[in-house]
């Protein structure tokens, strides 16, 4: 899975202390695969911060127990009150996800 974070003005730095708790605790909880995330930290034309995180989930069953189960918004809660609204760049919202076959 690909996430892309947009943290709000001046919450960068809070927000970047929950992300890199974000694997650990989802894999304490036993939902992601044993593979560590890749997270980049960028700027955005203007010097905006985005958080890029790569990460893969446990197996297909994972992210639907994931937003079944409190103790995951426990961080999301908090993670998501600091991130602008969930949109791609240049106001291209992600509408659908197209699984590639190998």
């Amino acid at each position: 899975m690909v996430c892309i974070y947009k943290p709000k003005k001046g919450k960068e730095r809070a927000f970047q202390s929950l992300l890199l708790k974000h694997w650990p605790h989802m894999a304490s909880l036993g939902l992601m695969s044993r593979t560590r995330p890749r997270v980049w930290k960028c700027k955005e034309h203007g010097g905006r911060t985005v958080y890029l995180e790569i990460l893969e989930w446990r197996d297909a069953y994972a992210v639907r127990e994931a937003h079944g189960t409190p103790e995951v918004f426990e961080l999301w809660g908090p993670m998501g009150e600091m991130l602008e609204e969930r949109t791609f760049y240049d106001g291209v919202e992600l509408s659908e996800r197209v699984r590639a076959r190998s």
